[in-house]
């Protein structure tokens, strides 16, 4: 960090932004009840002098943020098919595709591959030929407004950028999420979250689907 913090410096609120001595950016959520998490991880200990400065020990991996939302989509083939399905989306819905890639923070739930293909979606080619406002809706279903964490998600129904509302369930330590179309067939989401320039970004094994 830029400055020296210690646990009490930390305003009671959400996703408040620090800067590293990299240039960086940290976000810090602080309860109510003085529980600390940067990035979605806890503090397990805090204020721990040293000769120039104080230690925090974090129980995680504070990785920078590689680019944005869109960008971290395509460094990793595993999301092509959601790729591909953003890009068809767009002729739809160009702020869906502004949504990924601009300055305003957004969290994204994105499908894998394999998840597209369980949901009908087998190619790239298949996405290309198909409705694209039909994918847009979809899509609508995965985007979060602002920085979500996982120590921000909470149990029940949050709506989406898309206008329908997604339902968080506890499975064990972590969360699943489903749409209104999914039946009990919910999706998983991935333990680590990545972040973006612009937002958080998880994995999950299922397309979210709304009720027709």
């Amino acid at each position: 960090m830029t400055t020296k913090y210690l646990a009490a410096d930390i305003p009671t609120a959400t996703n408040t932004e620090l800067t590293t001595l990299g240039g960086g950016r940290l976000y810090a959520t602080k309860t109510a009840a003085g529980a600390v998490y940067i990035n979605g991880f806890p503090l397990t200990r805090a204020d721990i002098s040293a000769d120039n400065g104080v230690i925090h020990r974090i129980n995680g991996i504070l990785l920078p943020a590689l680019g944005n939302l869109s960008q971290l989509a395509a460094r990793d083939t595993s999301y092509s098919l959601l790729a591909a399905a953003v890009t068809r989306a767009a002729r739809s819905n160009a702020a869906l595709g502004t949504a990924l890639t601009g300055t305003t923070p957004y969290t994204v739930f994105a499908p894998t591959n394999a998840a597209f293909r369980a949901a009908g979606f087998g190619s790239t080619s298949a996405i290309a030929s198909a409705d694209s406002s039909k994918l847009a809706s979809i899509l609508g279903n995965h985007v979060l407004t602002g920085r979500v964490f996982g120590s921000d998600l909470k149990v029940g129904a949050v709506p989406t950028v898309g206008g329908n509302s997604i339902t968080f369930a506890q499975s064990g330590v972590g969360y699943t999420v489903a749409g209104s179309g999914n039946g009990s067939q919910a999706a998983t989401i991935a333990a680590n979250n990545s972040v973006a320039t612009n937002g958080v970004f998880y994995s999950i094994d299922r397309v979210l689907l709304s009720a027709p």
